[in-house]
């Protein structure tokens, strides 16, 4: 995962605050207990008057709109989104808290890749030259090398190395020095399923784009050709990848190609592509060959799109003299997946699409918008509020990220991060919230606060994951992590307005609202603590048997794998690894990149040891860490 991004009446229907016993949606169980206890303070009653689904529904259905495109990071769709939060922000007299008194805080992103005018294509078979249209026939990937290779060709099958259960599409052939064409994925069984995964697991690691060009560079290719394959084509169409990702470049040139174009390359040579590739499933086996008489020509060349992306932040000053320079920030993120051309969508063919990101996260950001309504009306915060809106989450927590390297307002002074991610689709009263580890109260403060709303709660101690809220917890800074779940829209165009649960995500803000009523006005600051609950840190191979425990930085671009943080109790935090270390060796093998480091992860078994070579303010350092199971 590419790490998730979240979203956006003034005029109240209804009267909360003459309710005690208040019906939080159709759905929702009364607070009548609380009510006869009189546990509902009357600025806690103010904010529940306050914040109103109908609020939700205007909100989220501009920022999930079409017109907004998506929201990807560095667009008109962002800009749009960012303009209307600062609006709503001005409106209700919070103050600018961005840069040279704005409401905006830029920062560089790479969102992209495009390539140069002189890229091509070309095959010569028997002495006839084709050649081939780019993003129509075939199309760079993201991860390739800049380069050209013109020479012989092999088919090596789908370009697979799997010493596990003896399978190698190069033996018995030599790549070096040729062009190598392979077939999208891995062997399947009749059904189209994987032979190479666990029952029920997609692919394996070694169907991966990426893998298998590695693999191809390993063998000495001059640069490689994956074709879409039949079974692919069944399932998803035959369309060519976004040119997406932001992990380095490979050494040769790899392009992605329509399998249009590649039957009618097996078809001249008398091969059909679906029996070849029924042959080498059946009995897997290679059948890899040079291909007689042809010869191809191939030039790559890509380079990154870079654009500016915006925070939006406001503040409201707290009251009390001192207290004041202190500051409880909740945030979210309001940037999603655009059209599909950044990368991170779950869908099939993705290219094109307007992913409208309505849970994710409208949701969240329409949760900030209806908190700058709440607490504009509320006079009782010794402490200032900074509520923030982030861009840059899809693409690795950027935008957060930023801020907190970059902060508008002193981050030690910063008391606690509340996080809204995804809080549009409250299925069964089931709230999860992160970061009840990051102080020693939280777990029964969050307890005791449900008494009020009766969730189902799912507590969860880790202060690190997939979210802004990673990005201030390495900080040292006290979070908590509002979430209502995963769904079958997730980083899909079908995440639409339409499916949210608006009551539950009035209800949510209203429980977030209470908690930084409280942290507002507590006497002292919450105390942090290191979370003993590992996450899964975004970044190591999924499919690993393996973890390292380290949070990468995805925002660095140089050679090496920039670490943000270590995890407590894992392997690199044993072996002395640090946050701004920068990962350059792992044993003998060069590490340029996340791909890399994610490969050797992948090979790796349970309690290998390995020496880590690590830069640390300019200087090699090696480590030693043990390997241990995920």
């Amino acid at each position: 995962q590419n790490f998730k991004n979240y979203y956006l009446l003034l005029e109240k229907t209804m009267n909360k605050s003459l309710l005690c016993g208040l019906f939080l949606g159709s759905l929702l169980p009364i607070i009548a207990q609380e009510a006869s206890n009189n546990s509902i303070s009357t600025t806690q009653q103010q904010l529940l008057q306050e914040i109103v689904k109908e609020d939700f529904q205007k909100h989220i259905s501009f920022l999930a709109s079409d017109e907004l495109e998506g929201r990807g990071s560095g667009t008109k769709g962002e800009q749009t989104a960012g303009d209307y939060i600062a609006k709503h922000f001005q409106a209700f007299g919070f103050a600018p808290a961005g840069e040279a008194n704005s409401y905006f805080q830029s920062f560089e992103v790479t969102t992209g890749h495009d390539y140069f005018p002189d890229n091509h294509f070309k095959i010569n078979y028997q002495g006839i030259q084709s050649e081939f249209k780019i993003r129509e026939d075939y199309t760079p990937f993201s991860f390739s090398g800049d380069g050209e290779a013109s020479t012989e060709v092999i088919f090596a099958g789908y370009g697979i190395t799997h010493s596990e259960v003896q399978y190698d599409d190069y033996a018995g052939i030599e790549a070096k020095g040729k062009l190598v064409l392979i077939l999208r994925r891995e062997p399947t069984s009749p059904e189209g399923n994987s032979l190479f995964a666990a029952a029920g697991k997609g692919w394996s690691r070694h169907a991966e784009f990426s893998n298998k060009a590695k693999n191809a560079q390993e063998h000495g290719a001059a640069g490689v050709i994956i074709i879409n394959d039949p079974v692919t084509i069944k399932q998803e169409g035959d369309h060519l990848m976004p040119m997406a990702g932001f992990g380095g470049k490979l050494e040769i040139p790899c392009i992605h190609l329509k399998a249009s174009v590649g039957d009618s390359l097996f078809m001249a040579l008398g091969i059909k592509t679906a029996e070849l590739q029924q042959e080498i499933n059946t009995a897997l086996k290679p059948k890899s060959f040079l291909i007689p008489g042809m010869k191809m020509d191939l030039k790559a060349g890509i380079f990154k799109i870079k654009k500016k992306a915006r925070n939006v932040i406001g503040t409201l000053e707290g009251t009390d003299p001192e207290l004041k320079k202190e500051y409880v920030l909740i945030g979210a993120h309001y940037d999603h997946l655009g059209i599909g051309e950044q990368g991170g969508s779950l869908e099939g063919n993705s290219s094109g699409k307007i992913h409208n990101g309505a849970d994710d996260n409208a949701s969240g950001t329409s949760g900030i918008l209806a908190l700058v309504r709440a607490f504009s009306q509320i006079k009782e915060r010794k402490r200032s509020l900074v509520l923030m809106t982030f861009s840059g989450e899809e693409l690795g927590l950027l935008g957060s990220q930023y801020f907190a390297e970059h902060p508008t307002h002193s981050i030690e002074q910063c008391v606690a991060m509340i996080n809204l991610d995804m809080i549009g689709r409250l299925s069964q009263s089931q709230l999860q919230i992160g970061g009840i580890g990051t102080s020693p109260t939280f777990e029964t403060e969050m307890k005791k606060l449900n008494e009020v709303f009766q969730f189902k709660l799912s507590l969860n101690k880790a202060g690190r994951g997939p979210s802004d809220h990673t990005s201030f917890y390495v900080k040292n800074i006290p979070v908590l992590f509002f979430f209502t779940g995963l769904h079958m829209d997730y980083h899909k165009p079908s995440d639409d307005f339409d499916k949210i649960n608006y009551e539950g995500a009035e209800k949510v803000t209203e429980m977030v609202s209470f908690q930084a009523l409280d942290f507002l006005n507590r006497d002292t600051r919450p105390v942090f603590q290191r979370s003993t609950e590992p996450a899964t840190p975004e970044g190591e191979a999924r499919r690993s048997r393996v973890q390292l425990g380290i949070m990468p930085n995805y925002g660095d671009e140089e050679k090496g794998v920039s670490i943000s943080d270590v995890v407590e109790g894992k392997p690199a935090e044993i072996g002395g690894m640090k946050g701004g270390d920068r990962i350059i060796r792992m044993d003998e093998k060069e590490i340029n990149n996340i791909y890399e480091l994610m490969e050797v992860l992948s090979e790796a078994n349970p309690q290998d040891i390995m020496k880590v070579t690590v830069l640390r303010e300019g200087k090699e350092v090696v480590l030693t860490v043990v390997l241990v199971a995920r």
